[in-house]
C-alpha cells in the first residue's frame, strides 16, 4: 500500500494525469466543460516547468517541444512601450520570477516535498473574470478574460471541438501578440504556420 501511494505521488510530482480510461462521456453545457479544462489547455508541461526552473540563462521556446500558452507567455519578450489588450503586466516593474511561479505554480509544501494541486497555468480557475461561449454544431469558440491582481491580466480566444466524450480546447489566439497555437495529434501545443 504504501509502495502504490508513492508512485502515485510521484506521477502527480511529474505532472502525470490519472485518468481512468473509460471515460464517460460529459454531458455538461459546453461552457461549464471548456471552463473546467482551459487551465489544462494553457497549461505547461511539469517537466518544462521545473526545466526553466534550473535554466541560467533566459529561457526561448524553442527549448522546448511543447508550445503550452502558459510557456510562451512566460518566455514572450514585451515590448516596453507597447501596451496590449489581450496581456498586461500589472505592475509598473516586471514581476519577479518567484512571484509568477507562485502563481502559475499552485501546491503545499516546498522544496523536494512540494506536491502539486493544479496545472502550471497563467489562468487557473479563480483566475478566469469572464468566459464567452458560442456554439455551432460539434464546434464552439469564445473569449476567456483572466487577472491576478498586481501581477497580470488578459484574454485569450479559443476554438474548441465536441469529441465522442467531451469538448477539447484545440485553438488558442492572442492576435495582439501574434500567438495562434493549435493542438497536434499528441496533445503537444505548436505555433500555427
Amino acid at each position: 500500500m504504501m509502495i502504490m501511494f508513492r508512485n502515485i505521488l510521484l506521477l502527480l510530482s511529474l505532472g502525470v494525469a490519472i485518468a481512468p480510461t473509460n471515460v464517460a462521456a460529459d454531458d455538461r453545457p459546453a461552457i461549464e466543460q471548456i471552463r473546467e479544462y482551459i487551465t489544462q489547455a494553457t497549461a505547461m508541461r511539469r517537466s518544462d516547468f521545473n526545466q526553466m526552473a534550473r535554466m541560467t540563462s533566459s529561457p526561448e521556446p524553442d527549448d522546448f517541444q511543447d508550445k503550452s500558452l502558459t510557456l510562451l507567455l512566460f518566455t514572450y519578450r514585451f515590448p516596453t512601450d507597447e501596451k496590449t489588450e489581450q496581456f498586461q503586466l500589472l505592475s509598473e516593474f516586471p514581476p519577479k520570477p518567484s512571484e509568477l511561479a507562485r502563481v502559475i505554480n499552485r501546491g503545499f509544501g516546498s522544496g523536494a516535498l512540494f506536491i502539486p494541486t493544479a496545472p502550471v497555468s497563467l489562468i487557473q480557475q479563480d483566475y478566469i473574470t469572464d468566459l464567452t461561449c458560442d456554439v455551432e454544431g460539434d464546434r464552439a469558440s469564445g473569449v476567456v478574460s483572466f487577472r491576478v491582481p498586481k501581477v497580470f491580466a488578459g484574454k485569450v480566444n479559443y476554438i474548441a471541438e465536441k469529441t465522442a466524450a467531451r469538448w477539447q480546447i484545440t485553438e488558442l489566439m492572442m492576435s495582439d501578440l501574434d500567438l495562434h497555437l493549435v493542438r497536434g495529434d499528441e496533445g503537444l501545443w505548436k505555433e500555427k504556420e
